[in-house]
């Protein structure tokens, strides 16, 4: 569940970046920075 959730956000980041000439690993690193909240956030939730 979680690794197949991962992957499709790598894809999504691809076509992005690939579409529009986005810096893939800055967009990473704000996620990076993003997830751990949003996990902190999801394990407190449940």
């Amino acid at each position: 569940m979680q690794e197949k959730y991962i992957n499709q956000i790598k894809k999504d980041y691809y076509r992005f970046s690939g579409k529009h000439g986005v810096n893939l690993y800055s967009i990473m690193f704000k996620m990076r920075k993003n997830h751990a909240f949003m996990s902190l956030f999801w394990f407190r939730k449940s």
